[in-house]
């Protein structure tokens, strides 16, 4: 869900924070340090197969 709310266009941190009930800093955290790789990881695969 955090990956979706961050497509453009991006929902700010605030307002997905206040949503799910936790700290923006914290979500921002998850984002950067579990979101992001799977992401890049993600990439390169898709275009590997490409």
């Amino acid at each position: 869900m955090v990956i979706l709310n961050r497509l453009p266009p991006p929902q700010d941190w605030k307002i997905l924070a206040q949503r799910w009930g936790c700290d923006r800093t914290t979500l921002e955290r998850f984002y950067q340090n579990k979101c992001v790789p799977w992401l890049r990881d993600y990439c390169e695969e898709l275009i590997d197969w490409l």
